[in-house]
């Protein structure tokens, strides 16, 4: 398996951080931004049409013969799914919604601060149909919201990692695929930290907006002569010009 982890673009909420720096005021589930959606455009050119034809080598660290994926899963946070749908729909490979891949916390009213955290439904099932047709839902929770429980606690974001992970090897380790997950820069601390095998989570890891992320996984059986896994880049964004990176 190949795995790319890529970040949603800029939201909405990016811009208050960047305004206020604070979470007062924050939409619970919030849409791209201008910005972002210029970001997603950059994103999935790059990602349609990065291949190089006269590159020959086996070893391709930098994917110049392109990517090539064959699964697209993304958070069914509306961030994410906007652009997962962006990405889907260039490149014509299905996008499957997950919800353990939902950015740490969950979808809650209040900061956690001056306001309690309280937490929401969600999206239903019947707004994804209407409005992200492609998306295709593995979580079945029907018209009472995806999310519909309390505020995510610290201690169950790195078991929901772990899940990932073990759940990502299942059905794609020892295979060629190619797994492309859309997902959140808190929550990519975690899988990082999952990944790399680390217990210290005071271990960060930057991540700008609509970044690219790539591990290989190795086939015990297989003719490579590396084994495990490699972690053959990270926070790659050369696909965006100076003045669309953000954090």
């Amino acid at each position: 398996m190949r795995l790319y982890l890529v970040r949603h673009a800029q939201s909405i909420n990016n811009v208050l951080m960047l305004v206020t720096n604070s979470r007062r005021d924050r939409n619970p589930d919030p849409l791209l931004s201008d910005l972002g959606r210029e970001q997603v455009r950059y994103l999935t050119q790059y990602l349609r049409d990065a291949v190089e034809p006269d590159e020959d080598t086996w070893i391709d660290p930098q994917d110049h013969k392109g990517f090539e994926f064959t699964h697209i899963y993304c958070s069914l946070m509306l961030r994410a799914v906007e652009t997962g749908s962006a990405i889907s729909k260039a490149l014509n490979v299905p996008l499957i919604g997950w919800r353990d891949l939902h950015e740490t916390g969950g979808i809650v009213s209040g900061d956690g601060e001056e306001s309690p955290y309280i937490g929401l439904p969600g999206s239903t099932q019947s707004f994804f149909r209407e409005n992200y047709p492609e998306l295709v839902l593995c979580d079945r929770f029907g018209d009472e919201g995806w999310w519909n429980r309390s505020h995510e606690e610290v201690s169950e974001h790195q078991p929901r990692a772990k899940r990932v992970v073990d759940t990502l090897l299942e059905k794609h380790g020892g295979t060629p695929d190619r797994v492309l997950v859309v997902t959140h820069g808190a929550f990519y601390n975690h899988l990082m930290q999952e990944l790399l095998g680390l217990e210290d989570e005071r271990v960060m890891f930057g991540w700008s907006n609509t970044a690219i992320t790539r591990w290989d996984f190795h086939q015990e059986d297989g003719m490579d002569t590396h084994r495990g896994r490699v972690l053959v880049y990270s926070n790659r964004i050369d696909h965006l010009p100076k003045h669309l990176v953000t954090m």
